[in-house]
């Protein structure tokens, strides 16, 4: 082979090398332009990783023996690229193909079961062993009777409508069952609760979940996932059709998933059985400056509420009643030293959290911002602000003891009652 015919070789190599890098990041800026916010770390950690890859590529080709050895190796490689290509896009298009794409979305796995020890020194407020299972369809209760045979409730939210720590049996949804057994059922109340999940991630239940279709109520009890990534300056419109094609891959997804798990250090994120994480996570509030100023929230309430109307179209549209809750807390001014040692939500960055008087500030805007969305569009709502501040109804900032997931579950079943279709 010629000099010149080698060059062109090792160039067309490396253009092939260098595709991929380029269309992540030509991928991401698209999806940026159509709207598309990260709702994590993500990007900033993939788009780095493709610009480095991009320039070891271009800094190794300059490099005789790198191009010599591109040149000679041109097709293997090329193959090779092809076939990565290729099997990546059938696992794709298998996994969708079936079902494992948004079938389980907002959902735990079917027959999901895990036992819970929390120590009540940590979690006060929470006695005995707690039990936690799923059904056939990874929600949290009964299997689902026939359509006929009860009327339908699915309570969406974060971690204080998933209350892990809580047996099956103490759960506020379950309670919510038994009461309104009590006041005339049948009904069936089914759990749907996942930690650490905002409004931008109910939305997205509601637009691709199936469950809808098949309820007759939905409670949603929602607003501290947003409020605690509002003073983080997270974006809460996250338009998820428009994520570039690398967030939306099934196969990174959980590739994503397992090097999380692999590497993750700080055991903090973890749920711990018997709940010793929250240890660390309220030292690491006690060693942090608090900080007295709540940033500007207007952006981020307003795209709550977009969110939220967005999902009351949804249900309207499927013939859905859709119930709004909105998030009660421990956090109130004057609160006794004792209770402030339970606290470790607020946090602003690595270094600093809120106090706890403008935590609530931020709580009260959030639920302000939910009632007016209730007032404006003629949607139920279930305040309940009275639970904020009592100490026995919490075991932190906003998950509930035995007997707050009890008081939520009470005032709940009055307004569905009230209103029931």
């Amino acid at each position: 082979m010629t000099a010149a015919g080698e060059v062109k070789r090792a160039r067309l190599c490396l253009w092939a090398i260098a595709a991929v890098p380029c269309l992540v990041v030509l991928d991401t800026l698209v999806a940026l332009l159509r709207g598309w916010r990260p709702a994590t770390s993500d990007m900033g950690f993939v788009l780095a990783a493709a610009v480095a890859a991009l320039l070891v590529a271009l800094l190794a080709y300059r490099r005789s023996a790198v191009r010599g050895f591109l040149a000679r190796r041109a097709p293997e490689l090329v193959l090779a690229l092809f076939a990565v290509a290729f099997a990546w896009a059938s696992v794709e298009a298998a996994m969708r193909l079936l079902g494992l794409d948004v079938e389980y979305y907002h959902r735990t796995f079917p027959h999901d079961r895990r036992l819970f020890r929390p120590n009540p020194e940590w979690m006060p407020g929470i006695e005995g062993e707690s039990w936690f299972t799923a059904n056939s369809q990874g929600i949290r209760g009964p299997e689902l009777p026939a359509r006929e045979q009860a009327e339908r409730i699915l309570c969406v939210g974060g971690s204080t409508t998933a209350n892990l720590y809580l047996d099956d049996s103490e759960t506020w949804t379950r309670l919510l069952m038994d009461r309104l057994h009590e006041a005339g059922g049948p009904f069936w109340v089914g759990d749907v609760g996942m930690s650490g999940y905002a409004s931008w991630q109910h939305l997205k239940f509601f637009q691709t979940s199936g469950l809808l279709d098949e309820m007759d109520q939905v409670v949603a009890l929602v607003g501290v996932n947003d409020a605690m990534r509002a003073i983080r300056g997270t974006s809460l419109v996250i338009n998820t059709a428009a994520a570039p094609l690398w967030e939306r891959s099934l196969v990174l997804k959980r590739a994503r998933l397992a090097i999380r798990a692999r590497l993750r250090r700080d055991e903090t994120m973890v749920e711990t059985p018997d709940g010793s994480a929250y240890v660390a996570r309220r030292q690491q509030r006690r060693e942090a400056e608090i900080v007295d100023a709540l940033p500007d929230l207007t952006a981020a309430l307003r795209g709550y509420q977009e969110n939220l109307r967005a999902m009351l179209a949804i249900a309207r549209e499927k013939g859905v009643r859709l119930v709004l809750a909105t998030q009660p807390v421990l956090w109130t001014a004057g609160l006794p030293e004792r209770a402030q040692q339970l606290l470790w939500l607020g946090r602003l960055d690595e270094r600093h959290f809120l106090s706890v008087e403008k935590a609530r500030e931020a709580m009260d805007l959030f639920n302000a911002a939910l009632l007016e969305v209730c007032a404006d569009s003629g949607v139920d709502c279930v305040d309940l602000s009275g639970m904020h501040g009592r100490e026995e109804y919490y075991f932190d900032d906003v998950h509930y003891s035995e007997a707050g997931a009890a008081e939520v579950a009470r005032r709940i079943a009055e307004e569905l009652a009230r209103g029931r279709p």
